[in-house]
C-alpha cells in the first residue's frame, strides 16, 4: 500500500454542513445497532455493549470525517487527538445536561426524546464548529493529505 500524498478536494462550508448530517445520522444509526446487537442478541451486559459500540462509532466516523467529510491537509495523526477530545468533551455535555434536564423535567418518554434531541443538536452544532476549525482545519487548497494512513499502509 501506498502512503503518497494526494492533492485534498476541498467542499465548501453547505456540504461539509450536508456530510456532518448525514454523518450524525448514520453514526446514531451505527451506534444503536452494535449497541442493540451486543446487548440483545448477543446477550452481553448492557455496559459493555455501549462500550463497544461507542469504540467503534468513535472510530468509524474519525475516518468518515477525516477522509469524506472535514478533508484536511493535516496529517491524520495531527488530528486525532483533537478528535477524542472533541468527542469526549461533547459526549459529557450531552450527558450532564440531558441527565440535569431529565431530573428537572421528569422522565417520561416524550419529554426525554425532547431533550435529547435538544441537547444533541446544540452539541452537535458545537462540535461542527470544533471539527471545522479546530479539528480538521480546512488548510490551504495547495496542501497535501496522506491517500491512506501510515498505521493502515504498515509502517
Amino acid at each position: 500500500m501506498s502512503t503518497e500524498n494526494r492533492p485534498v478536494k476541498k467542499q465548501s462550508l453547505p456540504a461539509r454542513v450536508l456530510f456532518f448530517a448525514i454523518g450524525g445520522a448514520l453514526s446514531s444509526g451505527l451506534n444503536t445497532g452494535i449497541f442493540k446487537l451486543f446487548s440483545a442478541v448477543l446477550h452481553l451486559p448492557r455496559s459493555v455493549a455501549l462500550a463497544v459500540s461507542i469504540i467503534v462509532t468513535t472510530v468509524v466516523f474519525f475516518l468518515w470525517s477525516y477522509y469524506v467529510n472535514f478533508r484536511t491537509s493535516q496529517v491524520w495523526k495531527n488530528c486525532i487527538g483533537r478528535y477524542l477530545t472533541c468527542v469526549a468533551t461533547c459526549q459529557a455535555i450531552n450527558y450532564a445536561v440531558a441527565f440535569t434536564c431529565i431530573g428537572i423535567w421528569g422522565s417520561e418518554w416524550k419529554k426525554v426524546y425532547l431533550i435529547n434531541v435538544a441537547v444533541m443538536s446544540v452539541t452537535g452544532g458545537v462540535k461542527f464548529l470544533l471539527y471545522h476549525f479546530w479539528v480538521f482545519p480546512p488548510g490551504r487548497d495547495a496542501d497535501l493529505v496522506p491517500a491512506i494512513p501510515a498505521a493502515l499502509a504498515g509502517e
